[in-house]
């Protein structure tokens, strides 16, 4: 099972440019990723010459993948009336480093030793910009209604450099949305 997630450690600044008016911007720091464990057994029977024999083969893998990057939001929020709020929100494009890390061991009956592994690499992830519209409507003190609307262009979301199982040693890059 694998934990964690993506952090981000931000600075952010906002005022008010006219009566009613407000703007804000952020720089934001992405960092952290998660990690976990599989452990695979898988049966099975290998046959040579005449001679069939029973296999067991043990897969264990420990995967840690880290995350980085830097991106900067920019909103305003516009107070048309007392009880109603219009705002709008810029993020932009993020280009994150993705560091991969990978130990384990393969185990087979078959065999007197295990097969220790170790190894590293990285790769980046482009995060599309994002923007996005909303509004807030406040009839009673105790009540807010409100919509917002984003939009992102995932189709220019893509993974550099990422080495794929039935690549050969190969580094592709991955376009989103992959939907095969």
């Amino acid at each position: 099972s694998y934990a964690g997630g993506m952090d981000t450690l931000s600075l952010s600044l906002g005022t008010q440019i006219l009566d009613g008016v407000y703007v804000g911007v952020s720089a934001n720091h992405w960092l952290h990723g998660y990690e976990g464990s599989t452990s695979t057994v898988i049966d099975g029977t290998q046959t040579v010459g005449n001679t069939q024999t029973s296999v067991k083969t043990i897969e264990n893998e420990t995967l840690r993948v880290d995350f980085s990057g830097i991106n900067f939001n920019v909103g305003v929020l516009i107070n048309l009336f007392e009880k109603l709020n219009i705002g709008a929100v810029y993020r932009s494009d993020l280009d994150l480093r993705a560091a991969y890390s990978a130990t384990g061991f393969d185990s087979s009956s078959l065999e007197p030793e295990p097969d220790y592994f170790e190894t590293s690499r990285s790769s980046d992830l482009h995060w599309p910009q994002t923007w996005g519209v909303g509004t807030a409507f406040r009839p009673i003190d105790q009540l807010t209604i409100s919509m917002d609307y984003t939009r992102t262009n995932w189709d220019a979301a893509i993974l550099y450099d990422f080495e794929a199982e039935d690549s050969e040693d190969q580094l592709i890059d991955v376009y989103f949305p992959t939907l095969n």
